[in-house]
């Protein structure tokens, strides 16, 4: 599959996808949208620009100003990524880092 096609699908499936998940999951931790002062997104599968943090920002609602780090470029090394130093500052009093792999991107992808 030529690069520019495999990138546009990551666009098309990924920002929904995880959208979705990260709505799901901050739902489910009964916290607000302010409350949130940290984004890290890992990426194994794909790349876009702006980059995925940036469209999660837009599509979930976090604030501009949200603190965020993308780790890429790693390939699926990335999801052994302990950012856990990178959980610390913003002035929020309890951090959650999790960070999971799977190929359900990759499913989605058509790969």
């Amino acid at each position: 599959m030529p690069i520019q096609l495999r990138l546009d699908k990551f666009r098309e499936k990924a920002i929904p996808l995880v959208s979705d998940v990260c709505r799901r999951a901050i739902t489910d931790a009964g916290i607000a949208m302010d409350d949130i002062g940290k984004l890290i997104v890992v990426s194994s599968t794909g790349f876009i620009g702006p980059g995925l943090d940036c469209h999660l920002i837009q599509e979930i609602g976090l604030s501009r100003g949200v603190d965020r780090t993308l780790i890429g470029f790693m390939g699926c090394a990335a999801v052994r990524a302990k950012p856990t130093n990178l959980a610390s500052g913003g002035g929020h009093s309890s951090n959650k880092v999790q960070c999971k792999g799977h190929n359900t991107i990759l499913h989605a992808l058509g790969f």
